[in-house]
């Protein structure tokens, strides 16, 4: 299975961006025509597979693999893996999510555990779910991580939502967790907060809000059903505002949807065979906005680059005879 993964990162001339594609890592300026250089074990990383990206405050760009984390400087990585039997870090070099908060500390989600890294002391410390501690982590597989407006650090995983509040280990106050077996939305996937400040949850069984009232925090669910407007489908991969501080909702096989916040309805683009400039795949894994206000967006099959203005996108697909193209879909 391929798939694509895209983060940005900003200079004062250009739009970087990077994108993996089975693991491999290649930066795009972004102009005509665009080319790609490829990074892989040949040039240091640890293994092709990279399942999460992130850019830290100092510009190292970190990449988590199936078998270790990479920090890159433009010119050489530095790999870290977490040695089998140590009791002080989460002992799995599978690295699901990657983020870098506002205070420069580095969140590394594991399956077995969440790891917090210290730049200054170049190490790490660990989360885990204690089930005999309510005030621990809901879940040992932070599958997503986020930083709110207000430095908040909020952990998604396969049993609810985590707030560490401020970012501190020691107050974690947990959400829509499945302890009861009721809770049909305790898997999350994605996380975003719009300029409103509302919370917005992806899960594998459609897309919440989260909005505080009244000091508590209320929820209003989304999913798909055979009415018009509703979202295109209930996995949602990927959540971002464009420019315009419209919402966008991707989806695992559902396309991408627009969301109207007057109405609480969405529009979905899809792929359509006979329309070159559709959606290159339904099958979404990962959204990003460039300087342009175009979004980039990650498929099974390639990539898409979505004027939000007309709703046409460009797509590029792998190229045997391109050496400077996608090396994969």
């Amino acid at each position: 299975m391929s798939y694509i993964q895209l983060i940005t990162k900003k200079s004062s001339k250009y739009l970087y961006l990077i994108i993996i594609a089975i693991g491999f890592c290649m930066f795009v300026k972004a102009q005509r025509p665009i080319l790609f250089d490829h990074i892989g074990i040949e040039e240091g990383l640890s293994q092709n597979s990279v399942i999460s990206i992130t850019q830290d405050k100092n510009g190292f760009m970190w990449f988590g693999t199936r078998y270790g984390l990479n920090r890159y400087d433009g010119f050489n990585i530095k790999t870290y893996q977490f040695p089998a039997g140590d009791s002080t870090l989460s002992a799995n070099n599978y690295i699901k999510s990657l983020y870098s908060d506002s205070k420069g500390k580095l969140w590394v989600g594991t399956p077995n555990g969440l790891n917090l890294y210290d730049p200054l002391m170049d190490s790490f410390s660990k989360l885990k779910h204690d089930r005999k501690n309510p005030n621990s982590l809901s879940n040992s597989f932070p599958v997503c991580i986020y930083e709110d407006k207000n430095a908040n650090i909020w952990i998604g995983t396969p049993n609810g939502l985590n707030k560490l509040d401020k970012g501190n280990p020691n107050s974690i106050k947990r959400y829509l967790t499945n302890e009861d077996l009721k809770n049909l939305h305790h898997d999350i996937r994605t996380l975003y907060e719009d300029h409103t400040g509302h919370l917005w949850i992806g899960t594998s069984n459609g897309l919440l809000k989260m909005e505080l009232k009244g000091g508590k925090y209320q929820t209003t669910i989304f999913t798909h059903n055979d009415q018009k407007g509703s979202i295109s489908d209930d996995y949602i991969s990927g959540i971002i505002e464009d420019r315009k501080k419209r919402l966008w909702i991707s989806t695992q096989n559902g396309g991408i949807n627009l969301f109207d916040p007057i109405h609480e309805k969405f529009t979905a683009f899809k792929h359509v065979e006979t329309d070159p400039k559709s959606l290159i795949n339904n099958t979404i894994r990962s959204l990003t906005l460039d300087d342009a206000g175009k979004i980039w967006i990650g498929t099974l099959d390639g990539l898409s680059i979505m004027d939000v203005e007309t709703f046409s996108c460009t797509n590029i697909k792998y190229d045997p005879n391109e050496n400077r193209g996608l090396n994969q879909n």
